[in-house]
């Protein structure tokens, strides 16, 4: 009995010493189909044609494989000295889904401008202004609170979040889609009194996160 026993043990461990000295390589390819489909990013300019889910499909530019590429903006609007009061359309944000029994939500985390050059921050507003949706979604349209502290600051302070997006989870599949346009408020008031800091590295951030719930 014993015998038995130790040969496959013996046999085990002399395979895996055998296989250990020369891995194989291997490549793990995740993809997607069409037939559920999350999707979102920002864009420099508005989507043209009709608000269909196969525009929005093109729009994003799904290929029929399934392998998204999503042509994401990555930045935006230059600030020519925090001149004025609304910066309109610095981004246009889409999401797009046909999936069911799913509750989405689209939150938008936005920071401040901040030199790190410099140490100064200025505080900004994000508005979702002009908007369409698919029924099954709701857009808040509206400014978020203030994010930042005007002034000199040893780091950027932190992001705060506003709800931009809510969906209702339907039995079925079925076409959910927005198309959001961004703008950017600066308190001109508070500028003219504390004034700016130079520097041309200022960098705010916007990033939408989705949740699923």
């Amino acid at each position: 009995m014993k015998k038995i026993v130790v040969l496959p043990l013996f046999f085990i461990i002399i395979a895996t010493l055998i296989f250990a000295s020369s891995p194989p390589n291997a490549t793990l390819r995740i993809t997607t189909g069409k037939t559920n489909i999350v999707t979102h990013g920002f864009f420099e300019n508005p989507l043209h044609g009709d608000h269909t889910m196969s525009s929005v499909l093109v729009f994003f530019g799904l290929s029929d494989e399934g392998e998204y590429t999503v042509r994401n903006l990555t930045s935006s609007t230059v600030f020519d000295e925090f001149s004025e009061a609304v910066y309109e359309g610095v981004a246009y944000y889409y999401f797009a889904a046909n999936t069911a029994n799913t509750h989405y939500s689209v939150t938008f985390s936005i920071t401040p401008f901040f030199s790190s050059s410099s140490s100064y921050e200025v505080p900004l507003q994000l508005r979702v202004g002009e908007h369409a949706s698919s029924d099954s979604l709701t857009v808040n349209a509206g400014t978020s609170d203030k994010v930042g502290t005007h002034g000199s600051l040893e780091e950027a302070s932190g992001p705060i979040t506003y709800t931009a997006i809510t969906t209702t989870p339907a039995l079925f599949k079925e076409v959910k889609f927005a198309a959001l346009k961004l703008d950017v408020l600066l308190d001109q008031s508070e500028i003219g009194i504390k004034g700016i800091a130079a520097g041309d590295d200022y960098v705010a951030t916007v990033t939408a996160i989705i949740n699923v719930n």
